[in-house]
């Protein structure tokens, strides 16, 4: 399994069509044993009680972008408003902590069961595998 942070995904720059809301796919979830299974279950909890920490310092976070503009990270440097922003946003400062469990659960389901975005990953797993 392969795991790596993606600036672009974070600030709302992924170069794919209708990118998933969250990246995991239905082999993550199988090896978190299944749907109904228990690791998948803390998996889940931990993502929930993770988001409901990082949104009580989405304040940090952009700051800690905009300390970076001088940073020349490349997919922060277009549009800097509108990529923090992005965090911002991603972040649902104005959700009660049960609201945004409920709304990344919502997420997480959506991202295992969405179509589009498999079908453009895997076009470019293709792609990247024939420039190798």
């Amino acid at each position: 399994m392969q795991f790596h942070i993606d600036f672009g995904f974070i600030l709302g720059k992924d170069p794919k069509p209708y990118p998933p809301a969250m990246k995991i796919t239905k082999q993550m979830v199988t090896v978190l044993g299944g749907p109904e299974g228990e690791p998948y279950r803390r998996f889940r909890q931990y993502c929930c009680e993770a988001f409901n920490i990082l949104r009580k310092h989405v304040n940090l976070f952009t700051n800690l972008f905009v300390l970076m503009l001088d940073a020349g990270l490349q997919d922060l440097m277009e549009e800097p408003r509108a990529r923090i922003q992005v965090v911002i946003d991603r972040c649902a400062p104005d959700m009660s902590d049960e609201d945004a469990v409920f709304h990344l659960q919502k997420l997480i389901d959506e991202s295992v069961t969405a179509l589009f975005p498999k079908f453009i990953e895997t076009l470019h797993w293709v792609a990247q595998a024939s420039r190798a």
